[in-house]
């Protein structure tokens, strides 16, 4: 009885509920966000920032399971992106987590796992469309946002996981 108590109480529980939380607040509040703000919001990629902020604070499964319902949360909130794209956003930014904790076993760094997996899940997201395209599951382009946008969040994120590592580790007892 006292180990399920301590369980449920522990740190990394309760921080991965507070991360969790504040996702699926940020997911409700991101399209009316969108309206408001002067610059396209999709653009810098929301979905793959909020699940980065995951990466150090929160266990390798919440990740993933993160990665894989982040899109179909975003559908549900406010309707975009459509059901066939979910599955491409979900697969993409699934695989960017899995590569991201791959690549930090084999090799120490922050920069190069977040470069890589972003650069990997990228590729993936661009063949699985073009597939889901020729079959006839999406229609339009190929790319239909900008690679200079596109570029943003591939030089951004990683960035931002060495600031939360080093904020995390001077905040450590």
């Amino acid at each position: 009885m006292n180990y399920t108590k301590t369980a449920l109480w522990s740190r990394e529980v309760t921080t991965t509920s507070l991360v969790d939380l504040g996702i699926i607040v940020a997911l409700y509040i991101l399209p009316g966000l969108t309206h408001v703000l002067p610059i396209p919001l999709y653009m810098v990629d929301p979905m793959r920032l909020l699940l980065f902020l995951t990466l150090l604070t929160t266990h390798r499964m919440n990740s993933i399971v993160l990665a894989a319902t982040i899109p179909f949360l975003s559908t549900l909130f406010s309707g975009h992106p459509v059901f066939p794209k979910n599955i491409l956003i979900a697969s993409e930014l699934s695989l960017n987590v899995v590569l991201f904790h791959w690549i930090l076993s084999k090799k120490d760094s922050l920069l190069l796992a977040g470069t890589v997996s972003i650069l990997c899940a990228k590729v993936f997201y661009y063949l699985l469309k073009f597939g889901f395209i020729s079959i006839g599951l999406l229609g339009g382009a190929l790319v239909s946002t900008a690679f200079t946008y596109q570029l943003i969040p591939l030089v951004i994120l990683p960035i931002m996981l060495i600031g939360v590592d080093r904020l995390i580790r001077s905040k450590s007892y």
